[in-house]
């Protein structure tokens, strides 16, 4: 994520001759050279008249590309056009600041989902997960990997995370990792990957700046996502398997 900066390169100065003066005497004109010099100001006066005509033809105006709209093939792209893979229920009632994302890659077809809770610009709690659709192509991720890039694009920095460890949670074995992020406050947060064979997820959640965190909040909202028709198709069906019971430290999802 870093560049590096380049020096500019000093020109040369230009050397001498062992120090000593040469002189230099121009050689008698010959005969010819008045022709040849009014051979040179023809072939000066046709290059400027092409000039001129070149520039006075019409030119066909050149349109940059605009920011954001890159089409090559190795990015991935934003797709409205994309069913969601996963909801979130909502619990208690309240009104939650929900987002989703779809974005496909053209070169192989992998796809990735992202689907946030809250805002992470605040110091309040937030949930953000990334649903991926591998393709044959795909190559395995990296947990500290993947959350720093959900970390950076979001305006966050994974300012310490420790080894992953694999969690027994209700929805099966997982990989998760402490995260202390720093943004505009310190978060104290759980990263997490639960991952199939052609589909994985990977996600953070954090609490409220200030507060620590417990597994127990990463359990309750895993709990409250729900596999869409087309995520049954993509095989998170599998992944998440049956809801389990609702624990009742956990918010009840309104009806």
């Amino acid at each position: 994520m870093s560049g590096g900066w380049t020096a500019p390169v000093e020109a040369l100065e230009s050397a001498t001759l062992g120090g000593a003066e040469r002189d230099v005497r121009l050689p008698p004109p010959s005969p010819g050279r008045g022709q040849g010099r009014l051979w040179l100001a023809v072939g000066l006066a046709a290059a400027s008249v092409a000039l001129l005509l070149e520039a006075s033809e019409p030119h066909a105006p050149v349109t940059p590309s605009a920011p954001g709209n890159d089409t090559t093939a190795a990015v991935f792209r934003v797709r409205a056009d994309l069913p969601p893979l996963l909801s979130l229920q909502s619990a208690g009632g309240g009104q939650e600041a929900t987002t989703y994302l779809a974005r496909r890659r053209d070169s192989d077809g992998e796809r990735r989902d992202t689907l946030m809770l809250g805002n992470p610009g605040s110091n309040q709690a937030f949930f953000r997960l990334m649903a991926r659709v591998m393709s044959p192509a795909s190559q395995p991720s990296d947990l500290f990997v993947e959350v720093a890039r959900q970390a950076a694009e979001i305006g966050l920095a994974v300012e310490r995370a420790s080894s992953p460890q694999r969690y027994a949670s209700d929805r099966g074995a997982m990989l998760v990792s402490e995260l202390a992020l720093e943004g505009t406050a310190r978060r104290s947060c759980i990263g997490f990957r639960l991952d199939g064979p052609a589909v994985d997820l990977f996600g953070m959640v954090c609490e409220a700046a200030g507060k620590a965190i417990e597994r127990q909040a990463l359990d309750c909202l895993l709990d409250r996502l729900q596999v869409t028709r087309s995520g049954a198709a993509a095989g998170f069906d599998k992944l998440l398997g049956v809801s389990p019971a609702r624990r009742l430290a956990c918010p009840r999802p309104s009806s």
